[in-house]
């Protein structure tokens, strides 16, 4: 496997369950825009980057920006929606990773036709319009706001009733 596919794949493995509990205790939206930020520097300045270590460790810092939106931006979508449009909206959101993913493993092609560092800065500007739409226009949901109390069949939130309580990952480890 090559070096810089390490970069990606070992912190998402290690660094996830610390990111849940993150976005348990603190504003989601903030997490996952933060996260987006983070994504979209490293990405700049891959772009001016001059050698494989200076790469890795911005693709590093890259992979740090993607383990921290995904518990973030999932809770985020867990309390928008009632359980009844729940599975739609996450698959919805499953598509647009999955059209991520896609994209990402086009980067050879798009590195063919503009040259690698225009890739990223293409890039950049991509991850810079989504986290501006949501900064300005994502508001942060009140954590289980589609909860029933008692868990009710169907209706159990993914935090249960909020920041450490006892259906969170850090309610349970208090």
């Amino acid at each position: 496997m090559p070096a810089i596919n390490y970069a990606l794949l070992l912190p998402l493995l290690f660094g996830s369950p610390f990111a849940g509990l993150l976005a348990d205790k603190f504003n989601r939206k903030l997490i996952a825009c933060g996260s987006m930020c983070v994504m979209n520097m490293s990405m700049f300045f891959i772009g001016f980057s001059q050698n494989f270590g200076t790469v890795f460790f911005l693709y590093l810092l890259f992979s740090f920006g993607l383990l921290m939106y995904g518990p973030g931006g999932v809770s985020l979508v867990i309390d928008y929606y009632p359980a009844k449009l729940r599975t739609f909206v996450m698959g919805a959101v499953t598509i647009g990773g999955n059209i991520g993913s896609s994209i990402g493993s086009l980067l050879p092609a798009f590195i063919g036709l503009s040259g690698w560092r225009w890739t990223f800065f293409e890039l950049e500007g991509t991850f810079s319009i989504f986290a501006l739409l949501g900064i300005l226009f994502v508001k942060e949901p009140k954590r289980g706001q589609f909860t029933i109390k008692g868990g009710g069949e169907g209706e159990a939130s993914a935090h249960g009733h909020g920041g450490g309580g006892p259906n969170t990952v850090a309610g349970i480890i208090k």
